[in-house]
């Protein structure tokens, strides 16, 4: 669908799982003694811990497939294993985790299925959740709105009550309530500063996150928070 060509794919033996496991902990370790402050797994837009959470891309019948907690084991044994790999003597070290919200595929992993991932992350220990939304079949993390302009089942939301900005906003406010314990940050879309504390203040998010608008401009959060811009 983007025009790149891909491999066949096939499934992963439980050693190659182990391996990859172990691989996010060495990654996370080398991070922290680097002198970074954290890292996030990604578990969102069809990558490797994404496609473990949805039955469309994962059709194994094993111990990491069919049911959601099998669905969701390979991600919480990655988790498990960074924060052990970064605990210890030395500054405190975050690990989080970027979870879709939804999929927004047939067959993908569905919202209320996220809310328990999140539910989960949190019993893990994870420091926050950065929630996002779709994948390269459906970029909603790009296109926003228009990526599910029609799945109007989707929390029973049509599109007028989308907003422009925060794509993710009504959803994530669904999962921060399920998380108590856990920071939750919201990404896609906010470009005006006026949107941003409207999100903070609502209560839905507690941390905003930007991606492409630093592509342009990397200094635009330092020149955000110091009142020099607004856009």
């Amino acid at each position: 669908p983007i025009g790149v060509p891909m491999g066949d794919p096939r499934a992963m033996t439980l050693g190659e799982i182990r391996d990859a496991v172990t691989r996010f902990a060495t990654a996370a370790k080398v991070c922290r003694d680097a002198g970074f402050d954290g890292v996030q797994l990604h578990a969102a837009h069809g990558y490797l811990l994404s496609s473990f959470l949805a039955p469309r891309a994962n059709r194994r019948t094993d111990e990491y497939g069919g049911t959601l907690d099998n669905r969701a084991r390979f991600l919480l044994e990655a988790v498990k294993e960074a924060k052990q790999a970064v605990s210890g003597a030395g500054p405190p070290f975050a690990v989080g985790v970027k979870l879709n919200c939804s999929d927004f595929l047939k067959g993908g992993l569905e919202h209320d299925e996220a809310i328990q991932v999140a539910r989960w992350l949190e019993d893990a220990g994870v420091d926050f959740i950065e929630v996002s939304g779709g994948s390269y079949e459906n970029p909603s993390m790009m296109l926003g709105p228009e990526a599910f302009k029609d799945m109007t089942s989707v929390r029973g939301l049509g599109t007028s009550t989308q907003i422009r900005e925060a794509y993710f906003l009504h959803f994530a406010k669904d999962i921060k309530a399920a998380v108590p314990r856990t920071p939750v940050m919201v990404t896609g879309g906010f470009r005006s500063k006026q949107v941003m504390e409207a999100a903070l203040a609502g209560g839905d998010a507690d941390m905003i996150g930007l991606g492409r608008p630093l592509c342009g401009m990397p200094d635009a959060c330092k020149r955000m928070l110091k009142g020099e811009l607004d856009v």
